[in-house]
């Protein structure tokens, strides 16, 4: 969950409507992302989601403006977490991974409950050279995550 937009796989949910089902590519996605941003500048929401387009779209820089954008907009967001949690990502997608484990532990520290940040945190580790540092944060997500381990297991049963 990011804010009000829910990411499953490869689809975006705001306000109930699955928005890349309606959108054909991450460039038309962008656009209309960039539209809305344009209607109202102060939509921290709508910053939000282009960075993380953006990164998904392999630009990092262009997503770190748009995270910077929102963590100026919306200082005291209960979702910081998620701006913190992006920053991290784009951090370690431009070889900044000190920053990004700053940054990183920081969001865990103000959510805990999303279980999805060790496996930023051991890619960042990772790319450090940390690798037993980078094992113990996978190793956290997975007990977090058992439902994973037992879908895997099962999946090379078959």
């Amino acid at each position: 969950m990011l804010g009000n937009v829910l990411i499953e796989g490869s689809d975006l949910f705001g306000d109930g409507v699955n928005i890349a089902a309606r959108l054909e590519s991450l460039p038309e996605a962008i656009g209309a992302v960039e539209e809305a941003i344009a209607l109202n500048r102060n939509d921290s929401l709508s910053h939000r989601l282009l960075a993380l387009l953006e990164l998904q779209s392999d630009r990092p820089e262009r997503s770190r403006i748009m995270i910077e954008q929102t963590m100026r907009l919306s200082p005291r967001d209960p979702y910081r977490w998620a701006f913190l949690s992006i920053l991290g990502r784009v951090q370690i997608a431009l070889g900044e991974c000190e920053a990004a484990l700053v940054n990183l532990r920081q969001a865990l520290s103000l959510n805990p409950a999303i279980d999805f940040i060790p496996i930023w945190i051991a890619t960042a580790l990772g790319r450090m050279g940390r690798t037993e540092e980078a094992r113990a944060a996978i190793s956290d997500f997975l007990r977090a995550r058992p439902d994973l381990m037992r879908h895997n297991r099962t999946r090379h049963v078959r």
